[in-house]
């Protein structure tokens, strides 16, 4: 029978039989149902848009067809999860269980079918909900980082993640919560959140804290990163007492100079800063030395004949610097080689002495001259012994000072002051020898600082 025309409903077929001659016996009726409606079916509990993976889920729909359900299917996905056989009413209310624990943790489609006895299938609009099958995968501060000093209001920049979204985020300090932001309103929502949060270190003490981030998603479960330990400075005072320091007299009798420095503050120093100018007969511009640094001292290798100047400034912990400090000059002798020698000298190897040699003298008149240069303080270095002699120091050709050597112990590299002046001057030194004495006159150098 060609069914392509009938309609949905109630129909009755007529057979009769005829035979060679005609025949024809009594029409025998035949009645069927023709259904092609499909049932009709809605989901009608309520089911959370988040629910949990562990906890099974009773799905009821109400329906009806107009010759009977026969079958109801829960289906995920469009995928059948549960089967039950109805009794063929035209109106059914059905309740499945949802054992959830095996869908995969995200967003899912639930329907309900209903099938009546001619095999039409009727499905309800789909409920969408997520299956959240773990706490937040992931919670944490990003910055400040572990051991960060900050001050004032710091942002604090935090991330967290969950398979079926964050719904909050909460700042802990030290412990105990500190304000809570929510989705969507401070953050969207989602598999991944971030938010910046802005702690005002004024409303705590100076010293150690902790920040931590605990993220929740939609059915309460939480995840709490670990702490970040953080030091709190609101100090707005620089340091004080910042100054070079050191035993180093204005000259250095060593190529490598020593500088040391100091300072002092009521949390602590952050590092130091120094610079450096230098020159022989003209000071150089000013120039970083070392930036940043946390050490206290530190040794720069010194040319003959020239004057490094260093000074230095401090930071602490709360970005606070001081000015920069007064320098600190040191000389480097010139060797008694580079001097002009006028008369009969000896050289000699001495290991005590200032760069391995000196030169020594037995006769009166017998001179050793600088180069020209500029100056603003003098000395000479020489030995002294018992029988050592004395000399003259001219400057400019000027008798300024005799110095006399002999002393009952013997030494090298003994510095002999000459003059300070007020301003630089420029000129020529001179030692002559004045009294040459039993063991003549050793010298080993002169020192002129800038």
């Amino acid at each position: 029978i060609d069914t392509s025309s009938l309609t949905s409903g109630s129909h009755t077929i007529s057979v009769s039989a005829t035979d060679s001659i005609g025949n024809t016996s009594p029409a025998s009726d035949y009645t069927f149902t023709f259904d092609t409606l499909n049932p009709t079916v809605q989901i009608t509990s309520t089911i959370n848009d988040v629910i949990d993976s562990d906890i099974p889920v009773n799905v009821t729909a109400t329906g009806g067809d107009d010759h009977g359900v026969v079958q109801a299917q829960l289906l995920v996905d469009n995928t059948p999860r549960a089967t039950v056989s109805v009794s063929g009413d035209t109106e059914a209310t059905i309740a499945l269980n949802w054992d959830p624990s095996g869908e995969t943790a995200g967003n899912h489609s639930v329907r309900i079918a209903f099938r009546d006895a001619a095999g039409n299938r009727g499905r309800s609009e789909p409920v969408h909900v997520a299956v959240d099958a773990a706490a937040p995968s992931s919670a944490t501060v990003v910055s400040p980082t572990d051991s960060a000093v900050i001050n004032a209001v710091t942002p604090v920049h935090v991330s967290a993640a969950d398979d079926t979204g964050v719904t909050s985020m909460t700042l802990v300090v030290d412990g105990s919560d500190a304000e809570t932001r929510a989705a969507p309103t401070s953050f969207t929502a989602g598999p991944t959140a971030s938010t910046t949060f802005s702690l005002d270190t004024y409303q705590l003490d100076e010293g150690s804290h902790t920040i931590a981030i605990r993220a929740v998603d939609a059915l309460g479960r939480t995840r709490t990163s670990d702490p970040t330990a953080v030091t709190v400075r609101n100090d707005t005072v620089p340091p004080t007492g910042v100054s070079m320091t050191g035993t180093t007299p204005w000259y250095s009798l060593i190529p490598n100079i020593e500088f040391s420095w100091t300072a002092s503050d009521a949390s602590a120093i952050a590092g130091f800063d120094t610079r450096m100018r230098f020159g022989r007969d003209a000071m150089g511009d000013l120039a970083d030395w070392l930036v940043a640094t946390s050490s206290m001292s530190s040794s720069y290798s010194g040319a003959d004949g020239y004057t490094y100047c260093v000074s230095v400034r401090a930071t602490d912990g709360s970005g606070n610097s001081s000015g920069w400090s007064p320098d600190k000059c040191i000389a480097v002798p010139r060797d008694e080689r580079s001097l002009k020698k006028g008369g009969s000298w000896k050289s000699r190897a001495v290991g005590t002495a200032y760069r391995g040699t000196t030169l020594t003298a037995t006769k009166p008149g017998a001179s050793l001259t600088t180069p020209s240069m500029t100056t603003r303080k003098l000395a000479i270095v020489a030995s002294t012994c018992k029988g050592c002699g004395s000399v003259v120091v001219l400057w400019n050709g000027r008798p300024v000072k005799t110095i006399k050597l002999a002393s009952s112990t013997t030494r090298s590299k003994v510095v002999f002051p000459i003059g300070t002046y007020a301003v630089q001057r420029a000129g020529k030194l001179s030692i002559v020898v004045a009294q040459p004495g039993a063991k003549g006159v050793t010298i080993d150098g002169v020192v002129s600082s800038l």
